[in-house]
């Protein structure tokens, strides 16, 4: 039996979930859902969605005004930079974090180049934490960060210095395609402009995410779509409505507290297994992320334990190309093949204990000698 250790590029859908899409198949299979029509049809499964999305939203401290339906997180983070750079004609500064996802990094360092924009790096400290920022910092500044990365799950648990930096006048664009769900996150009082969120992240349907961008004070925003008006006419085309209500269903599940405090759970006890090997913070991380790291570590051990775990070597996005965030943090080409991302999703209460016994059998491959 291979058992599924990959949630931070993937997460199995949720059981809830399922259960909702089986739920819109029976009315969907004689009539089609499209809850922008002006007929009774689309009227009744506006309503519908209207009052789920209402319900999450007051879950999380946000307006539908501020809330954007997106096909993913990619697509949020680009849009992100967009209203950004709109909302700061004068940008000549991008302030980044070195743990950043390349779907940040990449359109940020290409507008960089081509607009001549100074670009530095965020300093952090031994756990990963932005430890200061020594550049100067004003309204022409922006600011993007993960809140909580994809590769080895830090998670900033100090929001001062990004405080510091917003009551500076930077733009603050934060990336919680990880996060979202898994810890607890009230928009109206985190000091970000903007949040990227996933849905597959977080066991709804690979195809939906969204944009979070907070309206006080005012901003302007730049259409990503035209042509039908719906979301306020900012991101026009049908409204995927199966995909929002697996979306909402999944997060639904997430906003139980014992099922976050499970999941932590799951998560300290792979991290107490491999606290030898760990890269990942322990005090200040997200709770289904375990990544570590050997040099001794050969291709045919490692090769050995993917025939037992599904798991990413460093983020599931890079291709084998290598991770700059990795880069950035000290970790070459060659260093990176010996990186193993574990990480865990709900799927894994069942299985933790077989998950663990076969890491400990791993890693005695080597004994520890630190």
């Amino acid at each position: 039996m291979n058992h599924y250790c990959d949630s931070a590029a993937t997460m199995p859908i949720l059981p809830e979930v399922w259960t909702e899409l089986q739920k819109i198949h029976e009315h969907s299979v004689k009539k089609g859902i499209n809850i922008s029509s002006v007929h009774a049809c689309g009227h009744h499964f506006h309503q519908i969605y209207e009052k789920r999305l209402e319900h999450f939203l007051s879950n999380i401290g946000a307006t539908a005004r501020e809330w954007f339906w997106t096909s993913g997180a990619t697509e949020s983070n680009t849009w992100a930079l967009r209203i950004a750079l709109l909302n700061r004609p004068e940008c000549n500064h991008l302030v980044l974090h070195p743990l950043l996802h390349s779907s940040l990094l990449e359109p940020a360092m290409e507008h960089a180049n081509q607009y001549g924009l100074r670009v530095s790096f965020l300093t952090l400290d031994s756990d990963y934490q932005i430890s200061f920022h020594n550049e100067h910092i004003d309204h022409n500044t922006i600011v993007l960060l993960p809140i909580g990365d994809n590769e080895i799950g830090s998670l900033q648990k100090d929001w001062g210095v990004i405080e510091k930096m917003k009551n500076s006048g930077a733009w603050i664009h934060g990336d919680a395609a990880q996060s979202f769900g898994k810890i607890e996150m009230n928009f109206s009082k985190i000091p970000f402009d903007s949040v990227t969120i996933s849905g597959h992240k977080m066991g709804a349907l690979i195809g939906i995410g969204a944009l979070y961008l907070r309206l006080r004070p005012q901003k302007k925003v730049v259409p990503i779509f035209r042509g039908g008006g719906q979301q306020f006419g900012f991101r026009s085309g049908t409204l995927p409505y199966h995909l929002i209500m697996a979306f909402l269903a999944a997060f639904e599940v997430w906003h139980s507290s014992d099922i976050r405090e499970r999941l932590k759970y799951i998560g300290n006890r792979m991290r107490d297994t491999c606290k030898a090997h760990l890269i990942t913070p322990v005090y200040s991380c997200l709770p289904h992320i375990c990544t570590i790291y050997d040099p001794k570590w050969s291709t045919k051990q490692i090769l050995e334990l993917a025939t037992k775990l599904t798991y990413s070597q460093g983020s599931a996005c890079q291709k084998g190309k290598g991770s700059e965030a990795l880069f950035k943090i000290g970790y070459d080409l060659n260093a990176q093949r010996r990186i193993i991302r574990l990480s865990l999703g709900l799927q894994n209460f069942e299985d933790i204990e077989q998950i663990c016994q076969i890491v400990q059998d791993f890693l005695n491959i080597h004994p520890d000698h630190h």
